[in-house]
């Protein structure tokens, strides 16, 4: 998992996933290295820890929804609380939320927090925040081709709220925005050396969330018929 120059990453990947397969304590112990190592993660060494994550995310067990939330994490409201009271800490998100009188989302793993620093949602996050857009691209490809490709994670990150409301109403929908931002960002440049792949890379990112977006507007129309 932590070595580069191991080359059987694939094969290592579903030796886990057999292993965690109807055990969710192994599953714990396992999620806790893998978000150890994804918060120290640059983006060639998070194309290995992606390969392990989408194996894990796959395994279709009774314990899979508990799976998903101790990788990608659980969402938690941050109360609204009155602005004008100066006792409270006036800084970063909560701040925010506090003087625009907005709820906002925070995401965490289940795990014990001395396992994990953050869940993959919350890392994702502040890697879109601070720009990191390699990383935030690699990442979410994955993300996306899994909730594209597995109805179970799928149906679980369609019941996961935005981080906030002005993000729009599933935690997806902040995917598609960011995206069309950076290639706008990538079109000013378009005759730097590597900048023809990065929009066909970002687009390869942007078709998948609109065909995700699609297959749950297709179950929203079922339910209502």
């Amino acid at each position: 998992m932590f070595d580069s120059k191991f080359t059987e990453n694939k094969d290592y990947a579903a030796a886990l996933a057999h292993l965690s397969y109807g055990d969710l304590e192994f599953s714990a112990r396992i999620i806790g290295k893998l978000l150890k190592a994804v918060s120290y993660a640059d983006n060639d060494a998070i194309k290995r820890h992606l390969v392990i994550v989408e194996a894990l995310a796959r395994v279709a067990d009774d314990f899979q929804e508990q799976r998903l939330q101790m990788l990608f994490g659980c969402s938690f409201l941050m109360n609204v609380r009155d602005p004008s009271n100066t006792e409270l800490p006036q800084y970063g998100a909560m701040a925010g939320a506090l003087n625009s009188l907005e709820s906002i989302y925070i995401y965490g793993t289940p795990l014990d927090s001395e396992q994990a620093d953050d869940c993959l949602l919350g890392a994702l996050l502040k890697s879109a925040k601070g720009m990191l857009e390699g990383f935030t691209r690699t990442c979410l490809e994955t993300l996306c081709k899994l909730i594209v490709e597995d109805d179970n994670v799928a149906t679980y990150f369609a019941k996961l709220p935005a981080v906030d409301y002005s993000a729009g109403y599933r935690y997806t929908d902040w995917i598609k925005p960011f995206l069309e931002g950076r290639l706008t960002e990538n079109a000013k440049l378009i005759t730097a050396p590597g900048a023809e792949k990065k929009a066909e890379d970002i687009m390869k990112v942007i078709d998948l969330i609109e065909t995700y977006e699609r297959m749950e507007k297709e179950k929203e129309t079922a339910k209502e018929l």
